[in-house]
């Protein structure tokens, strides 16, 4: 596997770009976040296999997981309907309680603060079989959030560069979990099995239909860093 390099990201907030360290110090006092009623968790998400892949929600304390489930699935990771979980304090909450194929658990319709408190670490996995696996953790709860939409993205990766596998040239296709260039996925002589190369931890192999590239985003962050 060709190492990739775990760029910055930006505050949906304000528009700031920072490093994954920077982000969350960021967060804590950006003025840009929206200013209501409610009360949020402020939750972070990264790729347990691919940690250059990262996400900072800001989910109503009343919310379900099904609500953080469904975000997840549509910006990152969803190809084909999979069953996924959450595993925290104890607790396993699953798309499909099923006791009897041991898949028993709370249904994702529980409301995040039965389970959530600031400091809290848990885990995520969507497709038992070519499991995607997130680490999770509730950073803090933040007084005075907007109460809609219910779950919100307030920080996320930019998409990674990844070098090709076979000349270091600009990957933008995957073939299984292999980035190549354009030239090198049609000299693979597998081209019809690639992929385009998305900006979620699921490509590849995963096959995930979310996380839409964004090649001006991948070209003006690789001549930035020239």
């Amino acid at each position: 596997m060709v190492a990739s390099v775990r760029g910055v990201g930006r505050c949906v907030c304000c528009g700031r770009e920072l490093s994954a360290a920077g982000m969350s110090r960021h967060l804590a006092t950006c003025k840009g976040r929206p200013v209501g009623k409610g009360r949020s968790f402020h939750l972070l998400f990264e790729s347990e296999e691919r940690p250059e892949f990262w996400m900072h929600l800001e989910a109503n304390v009343t919310t379900t997981f099904q609500a953080v489930d469904g975000t997840l699935r549509a910006l990152w990771l969803e190809c084909c309907g999979h069953l996924s979980a959450f595993e925290i304090r104890g607790e396993r909450v699953v798309t499909v309680p099923d006791d009897e194929y041991g898949l028993g658990g709370l249904p994702m319709r529980t409301r995040l603060d039965r389970l959530m408190a600031p400091g809290v670490r848990f885990t995520y996995e969507y497709d038992y079989g070519s499991t995607t696996s997130l680490v999770g953790r509730c950073v803090s709860v933040v007084e005075g959030t907007k109460r809609a939409p219910t779950v919100r993205v307030i920080a996320r990766n930019l998409p990674p560069l990844y070098p090709c596998a076979r000349c270091q040239s600009e990957a933008t296709m995957a073939l299984w979990e292999e980035p190549l260039c354009d030239g090198c996925t049609e000299a693979s002589g597998e081209a019809e099995c690639a992929l385009p190369l998305v900006d979620s931890p699921r490509w590849g192999g995963g096959a995930a239909t979310t996380g839409t590239p964004d090649l001006g985003q991948f070209r003006a962050r690789r001549d930035g860093d020239r």
